[in-house]
């Protein structure tokens, strides 16, 4: 099943702090990017996916680049 990142992070019950040292950021950048007040880079969205058993692929963060293209890309990955 595919979903996006929200709602992947609401159904599964995963807390920020869990995913986000899973994929090596902190709780909080993964707190922006459930706001979407940013997107990760190529690299960390490999690693979402990959934490994520591909339930949250690049497309998800394509959809929400091009909603709001606004929000800057960190250097924390």
């Amino acid at each position: 099943v595919v979903m996006d990142f929200l709602d992947y992070m609401r159904e599964t019950g995963r807390s920020a702090r869990e995913l986000g040292e899973q994929v090596g950021v902190t709780k909080s950048y993964i707190l922006h990017l459930k706001a979407g007040r940013r997107h990760p880079s190529a690299k960390l969205m490999s690693r979402i996916a990959e934490a994520t058993h591909s339930m949250v692929t690049f497309s998800d963060w394509e959809r929400r680049r091009l909603l709001n293209p606004t929000p800057w890309v960190s250097d924390e990955d």
